[in-house]
């Protein structure tokens, strides 16, 4: 038992430290310019992915990505503008459904 408590502690730690916010911005960042937009910019946490091309269909196919990377499942609700318009958006949205289990 103490053993699995270790080995949950360890996970738990690891994915807290995958999970923080320039991580997951630098994530975010990856999958759209490797996927979704290629404007020839340089894109930072606060670009507005709107304003560089992210249409309807990049944003499903982001939600994929998203889910396949991080095990996050973005409920429909959770589809806004707000929360899709910046890599900094999309990154505390994901770190917040993967810290509530949601």
């Amino acid at each position: 038992m103490a053993v699995l408590g270790l080995a949950a502690a360890v996970f738990f730690e690891g994915v807290s430290m995958q999970l923080s916010l320039s991580n997951l911005e630098e994530g975010v960042l990856a999958m759209i310019a490797g996927h979704l937009i290629d404007s020839g910019r340089k894109l930072c946490a606060e670009s507005d992915l709107f304003a560089e091309g992210l249409d309807s269909m990049g944003i499903m196919q982001l939600m994929i990505l998203i889910e396949q990377r991080y095990g996050v499942v973005i409920p429909a609700g959770e589809v806004t503008r707000e929360n899709f318009s910046t890599a900094r958006g999309m990154a505390s949205l994901i770190r917040r459904l993967a810290m509530t289990g949601s």
